[in-house]
């Protein structure tokens, strides 16, 4: 009987395998700009869901 691993241990192995991929044969200078730009783009991506969060949710007619 074989039991399968967690969707959420799947889901961060995955993860790890793509970065992996994209960061293969990098300069450690090419890997450092690598990870500072999805910094940036993590948190620009939290900024725009603050911004969403703190509008009021539209009325609803009825």
């Amino acid at each position: 009987m074989t039991t399968r691993e967690p969707k959420c241990v799947y889901w961060k192995r995955k993860g790890a395998e793509s970065v992996a991929s994209q960061i293969a044969g990098l300069t450690d200078q090419q890997e450092l700009k690598f990870w500072q730009e999805q910094t940036q783009r993590l948190k620009l991506l939290q900024a725009g869901i603050r911004q969403r969060l703190k509008q009021p949710a539209p009325a609803i007619e009825v």
